[in-house]
């Protein structure tokens, strides 16, 4: 009984080990703004609403994202309920000024406390 015992103690913190993902108590947001691109020149820089934004549990940006949020009238977004670990967001925005083309741009965030809210800097798209 003693060496089952002295088994199940490591496995049980192995068990109890989580990754990055839903079932936390923190959380991430930001504003997404967007700059205007009229003939090739920035007009206005305005709210991102409905703005589509991505999260990747870790840091593998290669693989589908876990979770997206669409940015609400004001361009704001949260991602709730994060549990401890790294965290990628993103964005699509045009490759101003070079083409029309659309290219990811990632924020790597770290969340090293439980119960805390996290926020980004804001993020600048052109479209």
């Amino acid at each position: 009984m003693k060496k089952l015992f002295l088994f199940l103690i490591p496995l049980a913190a192995i068990a109890c080990s989580k990754d990055p993902g839903v079932g936390g108590s923190s959380s991430i947001s930001g504003t997404v703004m967007v700059v205007d691109i009229v003939v090739g020149n920035p007009v206005d820089t305005t709210y991102a609403e409905g703005e589509d934004v991505f999260l990747v549990y870790g840091t593998d940006t290669l693989k589908p994202y876990d979770d997206s949020f669409e940015t609400s009238w004001n361009g704001t977004y949260k991602f709730d309920y994060l549990r401890k670990g790294t965290y990628t967001v993103f964005v699509y925005s045009d490759d101003y000024p070079n083409s029309t083309d659309s290219e990811p741009l990632f924020n790597t965030i770290e969340i090293d406390k439980n119960g805390t809210e996290y926020t980004l800097d804001d993020i600048v798209i052109f479209k």
